[in-house]
């Protein structure tokens, strides 16, 4: 009877995935579908852009660059592959384009695009003028150029540890010490390494000395003889890197250090004055509580001024650089949380507050532009819902904002440098994604593209949005439930609980699909209730909200996540016997975390790369939650799942990348040495190659196998 019943079993799991619905014939989702297959997302528009200094945009369709007028949206001027193949061959025969490039536009006459390691500049004229601007070297990254009508434009790029300035390295190659490279591993927004003033002709840039940093050993499993490497990683309360800003002068060839000193600090938010004399620093101190806004001389290096200070008794997070009005270089728009919600602040260069632009109980994601006319604004923010983003318009001296955006939903935006036009690309629960060209009262001109459904041809689950109490009983959590296609409410589900809960990130949108991964889809047309609830601690809810769970990392997280649980069990539809949790990264922490927290509530966790212990995670993210150990050992000591492993009931299995720089694999293994000696069971995977995500045809073995965890045990 046992054997029987495998093959019942069996045969019915095979069934499922087979990939066809019973009942309507309709396709469900295959784990190849939600891994690899492009057909099954939204499609997109081509190098959408505003074509500087005017109203007129540009794209690609069918291997031609498309240039339409805001006013009409009609076509303007086509430039071809064939077209520009006739310019390139005037300057080298021997480089062909086969496909349209990816293309910068500097002006609404020229263009830039790459090619065998060659920068071409086009003049678009009765016919095209190509100009091959330089040649760089194999390995360059992070070039940046700009088209000066003088003749050809200042360049850099990187290679290895090396920054190179108009093909010439600029600094003395250091082992250890690395220029023009992001720093602060991507923490405070930041994600370049150069920073070129506006007329190009000085470049900022960064130094990194990392030789008092830790060698962290990976291993290179590809050779007969495996071979160790080590990338840098600063773990919470070690050494951490030194860093400068560099200034070099194009015309003089010479490099001068701005004067932040070499204390143990965080430059962050590069900005450059527009009359290039200047440069602002966003200067953070280790424990990022107190961030200075710094003005520096670019001619001597000498620190101005302090233009202002922000202090936190949790910490302060500066993300985002000033941004000066295009008809007024002595004034600028400094986006904060200091008031409790992320709001636009007027200042003037002299540091002077001039006014606060946004106010009101919600953040503002982006500072998009100032109109042409600098009176205006336009930003994106959450003022209408913490779930939607819209774009509003706004007088600098502040008072009422104009709505542009009216389409419920989740909108990300472009304004033409004439602030005339928007493009506006969003989508909805209903709306896989649309781009439309808007006036900018609103209006819609033109749909430029709205995306065929992607999921007409497969069975839709049902995808419900509502609020639970927190587990302080009184903040209000936002929840998203993924019921299957053919739900049935008087029977029984399993449920799986999908969770992230850290910062800067929100599992629950008003956004296609809900805002939930197609992986997720599958497992709820499996058969599976998906919920998901946005903890206190994650994004777009205020200052109070994320810095709720400073200092105890996965505490009040658990709290609020139980407290989803607890509801999930009130609904009669749910088999409170069968409830699993499954999360990556910061969401791994939590799946762990709620296995060992929360003994017997969950009968399967799933997870990827989690952290185990933060301190074995980086300075940078580590330290703004819970300050260093030697500072918070309590809170260390808590968060610790080492503590708590010997608590495991249920099924766990954990997956981990063997190459992963951002969760080092430490975390996993310390996880297994500490359940060899609680004799605890779990099960564990790791991936060789794989960074902190399982990318490529690998995912599809990833999330067969995360699949078929839940469908064997729960």
């Amino acid at each position: 009877m046992a054997t029987k019943g495998r093959i019942v079993l069996a045969f019915f799991i095979a069934l499922s995935l087979t990939g066809f619905a019973q009942s309507s014939g309709k396709k469900i989702l295959s784990i190849e579908d939600v891994s690899i297959n492009p057909r099954v997302y939204p499609q997109f528009l081509s190098q959408l852009n505003w074509i500087p200094g005017t109203d007129t945009y540009a794209q690609v369709e069918d291997q031609k660059l498309n240039q339409y007028s805001g006013a009409k949206g009609k076509l303007i001027k086509s430039i071809s592959v064939e077209d520009l193949n006739a310019a390139i061959e005037k300057v080298n025969k021997d480089d062909v384009v086969s496909r349209m490039p990816g293309v910068a536009w500097q002006d609404s006459k020229h263009f830039t695009f790459r090619q065998n390691q060659k920068l071409y500049s086009i003049t678009i004229g009765r016919s095209l003028v190509a100009k091959m601007e330089f040649e760089y070297k194999t390995g360059a990254s992070g070039l940046e150029y700009q088209f000066t009508s003088g003749g050809a434009g200042n360049h850099s790029y990187v290679i290895g540890d090396d920054l190179y300035v108009n093909g010439i390295q600029i600094n003395e190659s250091e082992e250890g010490v690395v220029y023009g490279q992001v720093v602060h591993r991507n923490e405070f927004g930041i994600n370049k390494g150069t920073f070129w003033s506006a007329d190009f002709s000085k470049l900022a840039f960064y130094q990194n000395d990392q030789r008092a940093v830790t060698d962290y050993p990976m291993l290179n499993i590809t050779k007969p003889v495996a071979e160790d490497y080590h990338v840098k990683y600063p773990m919470a309360g070690q050494q951490n890197e030194t860093v400068k800003l560099g200034i070099y002068d194009v015309k003089s060839k010479k490099t001068l250090y701005l004067k932040t000193g070499d204390v143990d600090q965080y430059l962050t938010n590069i900005t450059w004055d527009p009359s290039g004399k200047f440069v602002y620093i966003g200067v953070l101190n280790r424990g990022q509580d107190h961030l200075k806004w710094q003005k520096y001389s670019v001619s001597n290096g000498e620190l101005v001024s302090t233009l202002f200070e922000e202090k936190s008794e949790s910490f302060v997070e500066p993300l985002h650089p000033l941004k000066f009005n295009p008809t007024n270089s002595e004034e600028f728009i400094w986006q904060s949380w200091r008031d409790g919600y992320t709001h636009l602040y007027r200042y003037n260069t002299d540091g002077k507050l001039l006014n606060q632009i946004t106010k009101g109980a919600f953040e503002v994601n982006e500072l998009v532009c100032f109109s042409s006319d600098g009176k205006s604004v336009f930003y994106t923010s959450r003022e209408e819902s913490p779930l939607e983003t819209h774009l509003y318009e706004i007088s600098i001296q502040g008072g009422t904002a104009k709505k542009v955006t009216g389409v419920k939903g989740s909108h990300s935006v472009k304004v033409s440098d004439k602030s005339h036009y928007v493009i506006d690309i969003f989508s909805t629960r209903e709306i896989a994604r649309k781009y439309a060209l808007l006036k900018r009262s609103g209006k819609e001109v033109k749909e430029l593209l709205l995306s065929k459904d992607p999921m007409a041809d497969y069975e839709k689950n049902a995808i419900e949005f509502g609020t639970i109490k927190a587990g302080d009983g009184s903040t209000d959590l936002y929840t998203r439930m993924i019921k299957p296609y053919n739900f049935d409410a008087t029977k029984k589900y399993p449920a799986i609980v999908y969770v992230y809960g850290g910062s800067h990130a929100q599992m629950v949108t008003e956004s296609w699909m809900g805002g939930a991964s197609l992986f997720l889809h599958y497992m709820a047309q499996q058969g599976y209730i998906v919920f998901t609830v946005d903890n206190r601690g994650s994004d777009n809810r205020g200052a109070a909200f994320e810095q709720a769970t400073h200092r105890q990392l996965g505490t009040l997280e658990i709290e609020d996540q139980l407290a989803g649980v607890d509801y999930l069990k009130k609904q009669a539809y749910i088999d409170a016997d069968r409830i699993g949790v499954h999360g990556w990264s910061f969401g791994g922490f939590m799946t762990t975390g709620l296995m060992l927290k929360a003994p017997g509530t969950f009968k399967v966790g799933v997870c990827g790369g989690p952290v185990i212990d933060w301190k074995y995670y980086e300075i940078m993210y580590t330290e703004r939650y819970m300050d260093t150990p030697e500072e918070n050992p309590e809170g260390y000591e808590t968060s610790s799942l080492l503590n708590h492993v010997k608590n495991l009931e249920g099924k766990l299995l954990i997956v981990h990348g063997a190459d992963d720089d951002v969760v080092v694999w430490q975390h996993t293994l310390a996880f297994i040495d500490e359940c060899v000696e609680n004799a605890v069971l779990f099960d564990y995977f790791p991936y060789p190659g794989h960074k902190h995500h399982v990318r490529g045809r690998d995912r599809v073995h990833l999330q067969k196998y995360m699949a078929q965890y839940f469908i064997d045990h729960l």
